[in-house]
């Protein structure tokens, strides 16, 4: 895993209106900060980012970011590594992960450690979908859920409710390592991910709306 891709390769993400399509940077190179591989000129790591310029450990000040209620954004399954995270008003959320495995077969799948927690109300509705044969989700408290799996050219995704308006805790590892540059979501009416600016992991997630 240490050589797995930091970015998105070859995505197309799909915000908002109907073709307004914004293009994700393809690059392949390696880079030092933990083996991660991204954009050369894309990613500044802050003291305060989960990068691995701190060596794929958790943040110990997860930023608190808006998520634009009812915008939309698509990934293609095993063009690249990814975590990404949608809301709809009355408190529906969809949070899904890819890997890069059609593109980068040389490397192992990619072993996700997805957990989530409502910090307001319960968590209800849980549903999943692309599971591989032996991956997981699990609702460990009313309020908190889990996901482990094993992604290679499938799209792991949970959907659920919490209270309208209600924020997240979003915690994810990819091979045991916390980067805030695999975490994706849209705010303001952009995709916002840790080459263009701070992201951690962990992370709160605060929808514009409710």
């Amino acid at each position: 895993m240490s050589s797995k891709l930091a970015g998105i390769a070859c995505l197309a993400c799909l915000v908002g209106v109907p073709f307004l399509l914004l293009a994700c940077v393809v690059d392949s190179q390696s880079s030092s900060a933990g083996g991660f591989a991204g954009p050369s000129s894309g990613f500044s790591a802050t003291g305060s980012s989960s990068g691995s310029e701190d060596g794929g450990t958790a943040s110990a000040y997860p930023m608190t970011a808006t998520v634009d209620t009812d915008q939309t954004m698509g990934a293609q399954p095993g063009q690249g590594v990814g975590v990404f995270a949608t809301y709809d008003s009355g408190g529906s959320w969809n949070v899904w992960w890819t890997c890069d495995s059609a593109v980068d077969t040389a490397n192992p799948p990619c072993a996700f450690d997805v957990k989530i927690a409502a910090q307001q109300g319960s968590i209800t509705n849980l549903s999943s979908q692309g599971l591989a044969q032996n991956d997981t989700v699990t609702q460990t408290s009313a309020s908190s859920i889990e996901g482990v799996t094993t992604t290679t050219t499938n799209a792991a995704s949970v959907t659920f409710t919490t209270q309208a308006g209600a924020k997240i805790f979003l915690s994810a590892t990819v091979g045991g390592q916390y980067d805030g540059r695999f975490v994706f979501f849209v705010e303001q009416g952009q995709i916002r991910d840790g080459y263009g600016g701070t992201v951690t992991d962990p992370i709160y997630l605060q929808p514009s709306n409710p």
